[in-house]
């Protein structure tokens, strides 16, 4: 109740719609005479020569001074005093988020005498503590990147950041935004705001909903360890995008860029000797826009437009793995033993061969085989797997509108408003024909079939105002509203039910109908593999922040709030891999022997001629839509405090509250495992947060020191404590009975789960109305626990040292850690088998309830800790170069791998200890440099300033950007049949003290050495721990060359030309891992969907500028 009355204080305080300080930057310094001591009551002048905005304060009795609250751009700074020369500093850059320093050394004289410098006063960050970079709008719109030319490319510049990556399909998330682990934290973490206004895609909440296009941006701000205690709801990476304002001049850009596979090269496993033809595989993509922006009124009225759209039209082409001729008559000589399923005991013992390893034809599944004649025959090669090469077509369609207004009426306040707003449509093709199959990806990375549409609209306003020379106000507004919904190209026929006719597939909705989704173990997946699709999503996400600003002496406070509000509203029944259309897992213990040799996938394919899944399910949503609501907020108080002129202190506290989610005019679900019954919050007796409450409030202190040791040497240190932001409405969105997700399991990994021929049994809808519900043994779920749910929290902190090379150039180094205590595992399976060799036996809640499917829970429980040594060295532009390069040297370990969203490996109590291990993400070494060099030719350079040679070779610019990477940790997997344990990872036996490294790519050409290692056949787990090795390294060489023509005095036009990937160099995917499909065991025969190009792209670009 407290915490609801200071917000509607903090709200009255702010009377409307305003900006928070990581919109704004601050200016401090001090003034002294040529004895050093202070000069008390000098006139400290700034204004924006580009907007006209000035303001104007004094300097205090210990001669210093601060200016909060100030619009980021360039400034000149003038300090006055009777007796002394004035001082003046040109073209300062004041950035958001960043308090910058000025301090003037004023020198005996007439106040109309002048001293000037320039801005490389600016060289260290000398006023706070955290860790942040800045990448300004040359850096954004220059340094050539890849993946639809997004600013999240170029987080990879910041230390302690994963290579970003592409996530999710591309026809639900149209955005593009691209995932990085931070400073080895969880990338759900990560928070981005856009002029204040969060971007946190809800459902998938490692996305951003909006990335702004690279023309519209004028800085983005990372901060990354020990944020400012204004900044919370963020663990890893704090990012502040500040988009572009109008000034009194007219400033406008159009461009068009074209990449085009005939400038580029093939992918790596591209096969020529296919159906696709020996050319390279269809890749276009254009982008093209510009913006606009002047005044409306000189000095108090601007306004800012952008206008981006993309489109990518490709094959997306990969290696997949379809049955051979052999095997799909049943032959599997040669190949794996194949056992007759009804011979022996129930529990796969005593089981005999079929005659000749062959499966007779009388006995196979008339389902399966008339789904087999659908799947196109092996193309490629002559192996068992990785034997077809397919090529489909894709097709985005992005249009992005941003437009902001800013007013600045007087000298005191600051309005803005903003509007963006993309529409994305986007297209993609099944790679196997009648058979469907996933989209094989491509350079556009990872796309669902059939086609998406997306609307996203974003408003956001903001104010600032200054009350008095000691008070400031400000505050902000966000609304995010977005529409998303895809239908495969099998939307409307019911294949299940009409063509394979399988019981229990599809149903009397038409949102049933499709292809159901079959798996088998070791080949590519079969009908339409997007679980997640249909979908219609409608989704809201509110911001609001206030805050105040008091001086006073020495120390600067601040203090506000910070409110996000979640909302979804969702048909999207996405649950364990299960579809609205069924789907059934075909896995090899249902023909292999219960202590015989380890079986292999082609055990697996033998189950499905056979028509026994070892597993199968529908999933069904009862709410429609399902809906949550989730309120986060934060209070904080700070001070930078000004110890003395070289030492600063900054204190922060955050009380942050995170109350369990609900559905609107309902509480939340959850499962009692003690009575084995759902208990629906707000309905009955029930209370809405169904006996789960969330922690009051959660304290974040934040401390940090900063001691300028000389005028070139800054020694920083600092700790603080963030909240684990994770969205409750992700991993709670649809638990018992939201959806219903009926399963059925086997009892034993040697026995199957149904049979095609009898489908699968139906559901029955609960009646809600008491509030206490029966869940059916079948039915999975995922719930809290009951009592108290401690949501966990982030420890960051760092020890540097910033020092002034000289030229321009600054070295910053030191040591950075972060531990992760408490991070969220969403999935903690209770109903996992504890026991080897007991199959369901071995399940708690079988031996109890006779439930033999997961019931999970979301527990705040990992613990997660990163180490590192992080040096960064750069230059900023001046002089024709600009130059950025950071090494890591780091180690991330714990006991999930590493992200909100997952789960554990190992549940048995004596390999438990074994989840603790190197995170699924870590890198050992990085290296990443990025530079800007305009060679010194043509006007205005050091040589050929006219003529001839100005002509030819004036006006030339190279921009390369370089990142290197060590490997990523994989986990060697293996058949866990004859372990028996549901749900438990098996890994395989190492069966070589060393494991000699082939680097070998592709089919037959072995990453490492397959033979060091086997499968496990008898009731144990193998001999291997997690991620005990590590797959290929990345390398990247993205180059630009530029040609700048001047038009006019005012008019540019810029050429560019841009090799990404330039070496050529794949991003490699990790070795194929199973032990258990020998066919292409450790070869790598993919890459991976990073930020980088996937080969070598040609780029071409015009943009005209005035």
């Amino acid at each position: 109740m407290k915490l609801r009355i200071l917000a509607v204080s903090l709200a009255l305080l702010s009377s409307g719609a305003a900006v928070g300080q990581v919109l704004y930057g601050t200016l401090v310094g001090a003034a002294t005479d040529p004895q050093q001591a202070a000069v008390v009551g000098a006139t400290v002048t700034i204004k924006n020569n580009a907007t006209g905005y000035t303001v104007e304060t004094k300097t205090t009795n210990r001669g210093t001074y601060e200016i909060p609250n100030i619009p980021p751009g360039m400034y000149n700074i003038k300090i006055a005093a009777t007796g002394f020369a004035s001082f003046e500093a040109k073209d300062i850059r004041i950035e958001a988020n960043n308090i910058a320093r000025v301090d003037a050394p004023l020198v005996l004289g007439s106040v109309s005498e002048v001293v000037t410098v320039g801005a490389e006063v600016l060289q260290l960050q000398t006023d706070k503590s955290d860790l942040h970079t800045d990448i300004a709008t040359k850096e954004l719109t220059e340094i050539p990147v890849a993946g639809y030319r997004n600013f999240q490319s170029l987080l990879d510049l910041v230390p302690g950041t994963t290579p970003a990556q592409f996530q999710n399909a591309s026809t639900d998330s149209p955005a593009r935004a691209l995932t990085a682990n931070v400073n080895g934290t969880a990338r759900n973490s990560n928070n981005t705001r856009i002029d204040g206004a969060a971007s946190i895609f809800t459902w998938l909440p490692h996305h951003a909903y909006y990335v702004p296009p690279l023309e519209s941006i004028e800085t983005v701000n990372i901060a990354t360890n020990n944020f400012d205690a204004e900044q919370g709801m963020s663990g890893g990476a704090a990012v502040s995008v500040i988009t572009k304002s109008g000034t009194n001049l007219w400033h406008g850009v159009a461009f068009e860029y074209n990449s085009n596979h005939f400038w580029g090269a093939k992918n790596l496993f591209f096969n020529p000797n296919t159906p696709a033809g020996p050319n390279t595989p269809q890749r276009i993509d254009n982008q093209f826009g510009g913006t606009l922006g002047g005044p409306i009124k000189h000095d108090k009225l601007f306004f800012f437009a952008s206008w981006e759209g993309t489109t990518t039209a490709e094959r997306g082409n990969g290696l997949l793995s379809v049955p051979t001729a052999q095997i799909r008559s049943g032959n599997f000589n040669g190949l794996t033993t194949v056992y007759d399923p009804n011979s022996g005991d129930s529990s796969g013992r005593g089981r005999t061969p079929f005659p000749s390893n062959v499966i007779p034809s009388d006995q196979m599944s008339q389902a399966a085989l008339t789904l087999q004649g659908m799947i196109p025959l092996p193309n490629t090669g002559t192996g068992q797997t990785s034997n077809y090469f397919a090529a489909v077509p894709y097709f985005f369609q992005r249009h992005m509108v941003d437009g902001k207004l800013n007013w600045t009426p007087n000298s005191k306040t600051n309005v803005f408003g903003k509007y963006s707003a993309m529409i994305a449509p986007v297209t993609a093709g099944a790679p196997l024909g009648a058979a469907l199959g996933s989209y094989p990806g491509g350079a556009a990375g990872a796309a669902g079939i059939g086609t998406g549409h997306n609307h996203t609209d974003i408003y956001s306003a903001g104010i600032s105002y200054v009350m008095s020379s000691t008070l400031l106000l400000d505050a902000n507004w966000g609304l995010t509203r977005m529409h998303h919904d895809t239908q495969g190209p099998d939307y409307g026929k019911n294949i299940g039910l009409d063509v394979l006719h399988i019981p229990g597939t599809n149903g009397s909705d038409i949102r049933q109908s499709g292809f159901p989704i079959f798996n088998i173990s070791g080949y590519t997946g079969l009908g339409n593999q997007d679980n997640w699709s249909p979908v219609v999503r409608n989704d809201q996400l509110y911001t609001y922040t206030a805050n105040m600003s008091w001086t006073k002496g020495s120390h600067s406070f601040r203090f506000g709030f910070d409110l996000l509000r979640h909302q979804m509203n969702h048909w999207q029944p996405e649950v364990g891999g299960w579809s609205p259309r069924g789907g059934f897992n075909f896995v090899s213990g249902p023909t292999a022997l219960n202590g015989g040799p380890s079986p292999n996938n082609f055990n697996a394919y033998a189950s499905f001629l056979l028509g026994l899944p070892g597993s199968m399910g529908k999933a069904y949503q009862f709410y429609d839509p399902m809906r949550t609501r989730e309120t986060q907020q934060g209070y904080f108080i700070r001070d930078n405090w000004q110890v003395t002129r070289k030492f600063n202190v900054n204190l922060g506290l955050r009380l942050e509250h995170f109350p369990i989610m609900n559905r609107g005019q309902y509480g939340i679900e959850r499962w009692d495992p003690n009575t084995n019954k759902v208990l629906i919050g707000g309905r009955g007796n029930i209370p809405r947060d169904a006996g789960t409450s969330a922690i009051p409030v959660m304290f974040g202190p934040r401390v940090g020191l900063a001691y300028r040791a000389s005028d070139k040497t800054v020694v920083r240190a600092g700790f603080g404590i963030t909240n684990d932001p994770y969205p409750m409405s992700r991993p709670m969105r649809s638990p018992y009975p939201v959806t219903l997700v009926n399963e059925f399991q086997p009892l034993n990994s040697f026995v199957w789960g149904g049979r095609l021929a009898t489908g699968i049994p139906a559901a029955v809808f609960p009646d809600i109305s008491t509030g206490v519900v029966d869940i059916p043994n079948t039915f999975t779920t995922n719930t809290l626990q009951p009592g108290t749910f401690r949501r966990g929290y982030i420890e960051s902190f760092n020890l540097t040292v910033q020092r002034e090379l000289g030229a321009g150039f600054v070295l910053q180094t030191g040591y950075v850690g972060t531990r992760s205590i408490r991070q969220a595992l969403s999935y903690f399976q209770g109903n996992a088998g504890l026991i080897p060799g007991a199959g369901a036996n071995g399940r708690p809640y079988f031996t109890q309830y006779g439930v033999n499917v997961a019931r999970s829970f979301f527990i705040p429980m990992a613990t997660n800790r990163y180490d590192a040594w992080q040096t960064n060295i750069t230059r900023r532009f001046s002089q024709g170069l600009f130059l950025t390069m950071s090494y890591t040297w780091s180690k991330a370990i714990g006991i999930d791998p590493g992200n909100s969203d997952s789960s554990l490996r190992f549940w048995v109590p004596s390999e438990y200890s074994k989840n603790r291990a190197v995170l699924d993400f870590d890198r050992t070494h990085s290296f990443v440099t990025a530079f800007t060099y305009e060679l010194p030719f043509g006007r205005n350079h050091r040589w050929a300033q006219s003529g001839p040679a100005s002509w030819i070779i004036g006006g030339w610019k190279i921009i390369p950007n370089i990142a290197w990477y060590s490997g990523m940790p994989f986990i060697v997997t293996a058949d866990g049949s004859s372990l028996n344990a549901p749900q438990n990872t098996q890994v395989a036996d190492q069966i070589k003290a060393d494991v000699a490294q082939f680097g070998g790519v592709g089919l037959g050409a072995p990453f490492y050495d397959p033979t060091a290692f086997a499968p496990v056949s008898a009731v144990r787990f193998g001999n291997m721990g997690l991620n005990a090795l590590r797959g290929p390294g990345l390398f990247n060489m993205n180059l630009g060359v530029f040609r700048q023509f001047v038009l006019t005095e005012r008019f540019m036009l810029q050429f560019r030309g841009e090799a990404l990937d330039l070496t050529n160099t794949p991003p490699l995917a990790q070795p194929n891992a199973s032990v258990s499909t020998p066919s292409n065991f450790m070869t790598i025969t993919s890459t991976i969907s990073t930020a980088t190009a996937q080969q070598r792209i040609m780029r071409f670009g015009l943009r005209l500028s005035f």
